[in-house]
């Protein structure tokens, strides 16, 4: 049962999600954890009140979110605006675009099971065009064993991901499928992984469309430097690899051995609290070619990130993050070849919601302000 409106303002949090490919296969196949698709249905929902004996008896969810351009002289016009409706469960169910002149500039529509899973998604246009259509099916158990991926419209089948498991629930088997406009399905690659008896992975096996064995990821590598064993030809095995230091802290290193012995290679570090610190690929010659650094304060919260141009020694990009006394980000200031583009403003109310956040970008003047509506239930 609803019970109260309320109306505060927040900044918007956007989620990226990583770029398809290698790199999300490869994330699929050395991952600790089964596969995971979409996890919408508490982004914007909190748990919020509680009755007399402590026990929480009401929640609060993003329904509402508006954007505003400011000028010079502090004036703000509407930019766009975003409305969300929830089940009874709490789950986001539908999402609304609206431009500054209040119309419909597209919309989101998911449908979920009892359990909370997504079983349907789908993305239209202002015309009310589908534009994304994706469906999920699960096992008895709650694993996704289907996801498939529908044409512009929502009529034909563009893509299918079939996923196998064992009877731990570990994923032994995930197969990529791909539909022409004729419908007829085509394997397009295969992974296959096998587990030690403790469960953890072993060996994981990547296929092209055609069968050949194109890459092997190795948990029980040998040393880096040592032989390993012979691959085919126009293989790479990717060896993974962990050290772990006295203070609790790890260094997770991935060799990558090609069908030709060339070797390249990812470093990752992690502190003690499991959060990765550095990350630097090189190229077969041990040169950095790509790297990263993550610094964070006595609480674990994430005060810088740095991205380095090729070699790893000038910064490229950074972002530097302040908190408050409650570990809510206050400042977020963003940096290109160290020169400041743009500064981030929050503020929040006792309830650890924000209440405001200006966006200042090349200049002395507020750009853009952020302005949530929320609703709680019962």
């Amino acid at each position: 049962m609803k019970i109260i409106i309320l109306t505060i303002s927040i900044l918007i949090t956007v989620n990226t999600f990583a770029q398809q490919g290698f790199y999300h296969y490869f994330f699929l196949a050395e991952s600790d954890t089964n596969m995971v698709t979409y996890s919408l249905s508490n982004l914007y929902s909190k748990e919020f009140s509680f009755d007399k004996n402590n026990t929480a008896q009401n929640k609060i969810y993003l329904k509402k979110s508006t954007s505003y351009n400011v000028d010079k002289k502090g004036k703000k016009k509407h930019a766009h605006s975003t409305i969300r409706t929830f089940d009874k469960n709490g789950n986001n169910n539908s999402v609304l675009w609206y431009n500054g002149r209040n119309k419909i500039i597209k919309s989101q529509q998911l449908i979920f099971n009892d359990s909370g899973k997504v079983l349907s998604y789908i993305s239209m246009n202002r015309r009310g065009i589908i534009t994304k259509k994706d469906s999920f099916i699960y096992d008895t158990n709650g694993n996704l064993i289907c996801e498939i991926e529908y044409r512009r419209k929502g009529k034909m089948l563009k893509r299918k991901t079939a996923i196998k498991y064992n009877s731990e629930g570990k994923a032994t088997e995930i197969d990529y499928f791909r539909y022409n406009k004729k419908m007829v399905e085509r394997l397009t690659s295969r992974y296959i992984t096998n587990y030690n008896e403790s469960g953890t992975k072993k060996e994981t096996r990547y296929y092209n469309g055609k069968g050949k064995l194109k890459y092997i990821w190795d948990f029980e590598c040998n040393p880096e430097g040592a032989p390993v064993s012979t691959i085919l030809k126009d293989t790479t095995k990717i060896c993974v690899k962990y050290d772990y230091q006295e203070d609790g802290s790890k260094i997770k290193i991935l060799i990558f051995t090609d069908g030709k012995d060339r070797i390249t290679k990812t470093i990752e570090k992690y502190n003690s609290q499991g959060k990765l610190t550095e990350y630097a690929n090189y190229n077969r010659k041990n040169k950095i070619i790509r790297k990263y650094t993550y610094t964070y304060d006595n609480n674990n919260n994430n005060t810088s990130y740095t991205e380095y141009k090729r070699q790893g020694k000038k910064t490229k990009r950074q972002n530097i993050m302040e908190y408050d006394e409650r570990n809510l980000l206050k400042t977020l200031h963003t940096y290109r070849n160290t020169k400041l583009k743009s500064k981030y403003f929050y503020e929040y109310d006792d309830n650890g919601l924000k209440t405001e956040s200006l966006l200042f970008k090349n200049n002395q003047h507020a750009n853009k302000l952020f302005q949530y509506n929320y609703e709680f239930y019962k």
